[in-house]
């Protein structure tokens, strides 16, 4: 299976010359039933209407060759019985493409489309002239979402393209065995006939000797993409009489069992695995026996999710993974993606007790350096689970672990596996979990620092993102608990974590959630801006409008008309409690900031510092008074001699709170007193050390 981007018009699928090639057209929606046949006029005409570039997509899905060869060999009767479960199976691929992977993520929301459209063009014939029973499917690029129209996310389809297919082929040789013609193989290799010449499939596979011959039997894909290209033929005219009765005569002579090297036999067994763990489930369960696509998603969703939660898919419910509600709408990859994998355990009730997430890159060195810090040492045992081999050899060396079954599991990329195969995992003992970029769902216990002036402004530091990404939400549930009275916007640093900020309040604080629009919460008192440009706060919030209190009268207004300015920094008059980089912030609206800053430990270490129910120490107005206490002790300890280590820990302290408090007087936090302070203090270090210098060299 392949699929290719059409970015002109439709005119290849309604070609004339093409009428005794080309078999059933058929229009497919959303439910996957088949319209009534369609016209290739109609075909033709059907993307003149979409902006996008990309005007359609189309899944080209092949039969496997032996199939096509006993289509063109079998009575009339048969044939239409082949190219029927064909279709049959096209059309049911299809539907479980929608079902599990086809919404849209807009502004970090994912949201199930609407009115979907698909062609099912039907064609029997290879360039050369042999039988090869494939369909293009053409996908028109647009759908709808709350009324409004947009391009599809077709990079989630090409990445389940090996799913895909080995789904089509299930679902075919379930159709074929009906009327007593037996397909077997396994997961993309070479499936045969039961009864059935190999060596047929050798004899109609022209095109591909041509394809072979011009790139060689080990060239690369891309090879044989260039050969493809290069040896490809102008579609003529055929007419099906003579075809069959050329098709019987080099049936009649070749040999039975007829030799066929490697490269056409295509007898690969690798496992078909892709970048998503429930289209992994899928295919885990076609390679465990299930016959038919209905039986395989059924034991997928059970696998992964539990009985209860399959049930009311299956059922055409919807549930809540996470923060999101999903179903078999085309969000349901999407949503079980963005669980955490503590999540994903819980959903199949795997205690959590042996498994460690390290949150990394996928860089081998900084991987490494991470896993070391979580407590994997060189020469320990470790079994590494990746995507390739050749990344787990990669791993290992750079780690030098020894590889056995018997140690701690590493997988480096969870959403490679499917979920009941890592669940066997952590059930069996230690696994270590990559997860990548940093985390904001962990515990964090890092030190955190707050800095406030007389004017109410202040600034908080940590040394982890984890712990500051905790402090900053439990800032805005104590304004969602306060029903948003304070004249304030949470400001994240991009709209994706806006919005899992808003998932983050609401599932701390349900009791304050007044509606969701799509798995968006809106909280009760939640400012809102009018297009007239009149202030409101939110009672209620429903599907397409929102209820919103201005002055003393309640008005209802479309979701779309009203702009809720709470968690969005797009407001002029508002006040900024702002997580993450300052850019293209304006710094005098910035009521208070949440950024990162290293080497906070020592600090407070040295420092007597007050700790609120946040965890957060606040700095007080006398730090150098502490700063030369600390001193005076080392003083003290050391007979008046201060040694290298400890010297350099205190001018480190000093250094890290001069630029605590260069950053607070960049963002007006800080009157500059402090800073001189500590300035000073700084300056009494370099003096002591120099004198110390100058007692040493005497």
């Amino acid at each position: 299976m392949r699929l290719f981007k059409i970015r002109g018009s439709l005119d290849y699928y309604v070609q004339r010359e093409l009428c005794d090639e080309v078999g059933v057209v058929s229009r497919l929606g959303m439910g996957c039933q088949p319209d009534a046949p369609v016209d290739l006029v109609d075909l033709g005409s059907a993307a003149t209407t979409i902006r996008h570039p990309i005007k359609a997509l189309d899944f080209t899905i092949a039969a496997p060759k032996a199939v096509s060869v006993r289509w063109a060999l079998a009575p009339e009767a048969e044939r239409i019985q082949i190219e029927a479960a064909h279709h049959v199976a096209v059309r049911r691929t299809f539907a479980v493409i929608s079902e599990f992977d086809a919404a849209k993520t807009i502004h970090g929301v994912i949201r199930p489309v609407e009115g979907v459209v698909a062609y099912d063009v039907g064609h029997r014939l290879s360039r050369a002239g042999d039988p090869h029973l494939h369909s293009h499917l053409v996908v028109l690029n647009h759908a709808d979402v709350d009324g409004r129209r947009v391009a599809l996310e077709h990079a989630h389809w090409a990445r389940g393209l090996p799913v895909w297919e080995l789904c089509y082929r299930t679902e075919l040789a379930h159709e074929l065995e009906a009327f007593g013609i037996t397909l077997i193989g396994q997961g993309l290799g070479s499936w045969r006939v039961t009864g059935q010449a190999v060596g047929l499939n050798a004899v109609f596979s022209k095109r591909r000797h041509e394809v072979i011959r011009f790139s060689g039997d080990h060239g690369s894909g891309r090879m044989r993409q260039l050969a493809a290209l290069s040896t490809r033929q102008d579609k003529v005219p055929q007419v099906q009489s003579e075809l069959r009765a050329r098709w019987e005569s080099e049936a009649r002579s070749a040999p039975l069992e007829l030799a066929v090297s490697p490269v056409l036999a295509g007898e690969a067994r690798a496992a078909v695995r892709v970048n998503d763990p429930l289209l992994n489930e899928l295919v885990k369960a076609i390679e465990r026996g299930a016959t038919d696509l209905l039986t395989a998603k059924e034991r997928a969703l059970r696998a992964a999710l539990g009985e209860q939660r399959a049930l009311r898919l299956m059922r055409g419910e919807g549930i809540m993974l996470g923060d999101k509600r999903t179903g078999l709408d085309g969000s349901l990859c999407q949503a079980y993606r963005s669980l955490p994998v503590t999540e994903r355990l819980a959903l199949m009730d795997v205690p959590t007790k042996h498994l460690e997430e390290v949150f990394a890159s996928r860089e081998v060195i900084p991987m490494v350096a991470a896993l070391e810090g979580a407590g994997l040492r060189p020469g320990d045992r470790v079994t590494v689970e990746t995507r390739t081999s050749q990344e787990a050899t990669l791993v290992n060396s750079f780690g030098q672990y020894r590889q056995s079954i018997h140690g701690t599991t590493l997988v480096v990329d969870v959403n490679a596996l499917p979920p009941s195969e890592f669940g066997d995992m952590v059930r069996q003992g230690r696994t270590v979990v990559r997860s990548p970029g940093t985390s904001i769902h962990g515990s964090g216990t890092a030190t955190m620092l707050g800095l406030r002036n007389d004017e109410g402004k202040s600034l908080v530091l940590a040394e982890s993102s984890v712990a500051l990404w905790k402090a900053f939400v439990a800032d805005c549930v104590d304004w969602v608990r306060a029903e948003c009275k304070e004249d304030v916007t949470f400001a994240a640093s991009s709209p994706g974590l806006s919005a899992k900020l808003r998932r983050e309040v609401g599932r701390q604080m349900p009791e304050a959630v007044v509606g969701r629009v799509g798995s968006r919460p809106f909280f009760r008192g939640e400012p809102v801006a009018m297009p007239d440009g009149r202030g409101g706060r939110i009672v209620a919030a429903h599907d397409r409008h929102l209820e919103v209190q201005i002055g003393e009268t309640i008005e209802t207004v479309p979701t779309r008309g009203a702009r809720p300015v709470g968690f969005s920094a797009e407001s002029n008059d508002r006040r900024l409690v702002v997580f993450g980089p300052l850019d293209g912030k304006d710094v005098s609206r910035i009521e208070r900031a949440y950024l990162c800053q290293q080497q906070l430990s020592e600090l407070v270490h040295h420092l007597r510092l007050n700790t609120d129910g946040h965890g957060v120490s606040w700095l007080d107005a006398q730090p150098t008074s502490t700063i030369s206490l600390a001193r005076r002790v080392e003083l003290a300890r050391t007979n008046g001699r201060f040694h290298g280590e400890k010297l350099y820990q205190l001018r480190a302290v000093t250094t890290t709170l001069s630029s605590i408090y260069d950053r607070a007087e960049e963002l007006g936090f800080d009157d500059r007193r402090g800073r001189d302070r500590i300035m000073d203090e700084q300056l009494g270090l370099y003096r002591e050390r120099d004198a110390l210098s100058r007692g040493r060299s005497r």
